[in-house]
This record gives C-alpha cells, structure tokens and sequence, in this order.
C-alpha cells in the first residue's frame, strides 16, 4: 500500500479504477458507451486528480458540464436512452450510477493507499460525486 499521495498512484489508482468500471455490470453500459478513446480519457482524468490533490494545475476542463450531458434527453421506441451529448445507453442514468461509482472508486482507493490517504481521496470524491448527483438530480441527491 503506498504511504502518500503522488503521481504514480494517482495514476494506479484510476487505471486499477477504470478496468472495474468498464467490466461493472452497471457503469460499464455508460463508460463504455460514452468514452470512445480510453486513453485519452484517462489521460484527462489523471490530471483532473493530481490538479485537485496535489496542486499540479495540469486539469483544464469543466466536469461539471460534461456530467451535465449524460441527463437523458429522451427515450426511444425500443427503450434506448438518448442522453443530452448524443450518446445512446441502454438505460438512463440514476442516483444508483452515482453510488456505485463512488463504492467502486472508494473500494479502489482503499486497496491503493494507507488509510489516511484514501480518505483524502474519497473525502475529494465523495464531494465531487455529490455535487455533480445533485446537479443532475436535485430532488435525489446523497
């Protein structure tokens, strides 16, 4: 288990992280629909969180809005849900989504790091994933 938050296990943490979510029965329909070019993706994501937890200023983006456009826009004749961006997933995204999301992120974090690192890093998520659930779903958030 790594003893401080760096780098290398930031960048542990989210590819360890991201092979779950493409394989979970529930987040991977919508990862895997959505992100067309994993490594970029992952790219991204590794700067958004050596940015938020160690200052590095590497993260330029709004994941906020790009949360934003995963609300179902509509749903079609054959159950398909067509979300905001464009993209068509299987079934809408709910409060659910969000909880597994943090349980599989924290779950990872906890297998990365000693304990007082990965609850700095799932104190950060925990945040993240409220404020974006309730931008999404007011009415339903954590």
């Amino acid at each position: 288990m790594l003893e401080q938050i760096n780098e290398e296990g930031l960048s542990t943490l989210v590819d360890t992280f991201y092979k779950k979510v493409r394989k979970d029965v529930l987040l991977g329909d919508v990862f895997n629909t959505v992100i067309k070019d994993w490594d970029t993706h992952l790219v991204k994501i590794k700067d958004f969180w050596n940015s938020l937890l160690l200052g590095t200023k590497t993260y330029s983006g709004n994941p906020f809005m790009k949360h934003m456009g995963l609300k179902t826009k509509a749903i079609s004749v054959d159950n398909k849900v067509l979300l905001e961006n464009g993209h068509t997933i299987n079934s809408s995204i709910t409060v659910e989504h969000f909880k597994a999301w943090l349980d599989l992120f924290n779950k990872t974090a906890k297998e990365i790091f000693v304990e007082s690192e990965a609850n700095k890093i799932m104190e950060k998520a925990n945040m993240i994933g409220k404020s974006l659930q309730k931008g999404m779903f007011v009415e339903n958030s954590l």
